[in-house]
């Protein structure tokens, strides 16, 4: 039985290792700046944990702020865990990890969640796709057909997905599942040309809003902005089990 829509807000966020563009490295910075998102989901990449120069910040800060953290490193290191990051304030009732390495790439994955809002089920992943439109196609590929496997009804994608262009052929087989979405310009983080970070929507109730944060402190904390949606979600959203 479907639940009641009600409003709900994602975030997507490359935080460049919590590196600004003064060069100095600032959690805190990040932290405030994730504040000021109030989402209930939010996708980060390009995120460091996992070591004691770190201090934690990850672990402490998505406690303090009532978010379920899951965490999957691409990369582990001398520095630590990086990779990718889901916060979710709704219950986690599965996540899972999608392998989208390519030989002789960097090491790509994405997060994939189901998240009860309301008392429905809507599948979310978080990802980071590579740098070139080879990579890109395969990665997008891999996800559809997770996404198509067995019918998962209503799906959130959040990601620095590393391409501007809606039609490119890089992420056409994502692009063939989604609606098309409102993408805002979110990279050089100080004056943005380029729409890399997007939110994209299948099965939701009605047309999201998305946009890019223009607040100041969002302009220096990384080199990204971050970006932001606001949508409905519940009355074609499959009850969850």
């Amino acid at each position: 039985m479907a639940s009641s829509a009600q409003n709900v807000t994602f975030a997507s966020y490359n935080i460049h290792r919590a590196v600004g563009l003064d060069g100095q490295r600032n959690t805190l910075r990040i932290a405030a700046v994730i504040d000021g998102l109030d989402a209930g989901i939010v996708a980060l990449q390009e995120v460091e944990w996992g070591l004691p120069a770190h201090d934690a910040w990850l672990e402490r800060y998505a406690e303090r702020r009532g978010y379920t953290l899951m965490a999957d490193a691409t990369i582990e290191d001398h520095r630590g865990h990086y990779g990718n990051v889901l916060l979710s304030r709704y219950p986690v009732l599965s996540f899972e990890r999608i392998d989208l390495g390519v030989p002789r790439f960097e090491p790509r994955a994405a997060i994939a969640a189901r998240v009860s809002i309301g008392g429905a089920s809507c599948h979310v992943i978080a990802t980071h796709l590579g740098l070139r439109a080879r990579e890109r196609r395969w990665q997008s590929a891999r996800l559809a057909e997770y996404l198509s496997g067995d019918g998962r009804g209503p799906a959130v994608l959040l990601g620095d997905l590393n391409e501007w262009r809606w039609g490119s052929r890089s992420i056409r087989p994502l692009t063939a599942l989604f609606d098309k979405a409102p993408s805002p310009r979110s990279f050089p983080a100080g004056r943005p040309l380029f729409a890399l970070d997007r939110i994209m929507f299948s099965g939701i109730a009605d047309r999201p809003h998305v946009r890019a944060d223009v607040r100041p402190l969002a302009r220096i904390a990384s080199d990204h902005r971050p970006v932001v949606a606001h949508c409905r979600l519940g009355d074609s959203v499959t009850s969850a089990s």
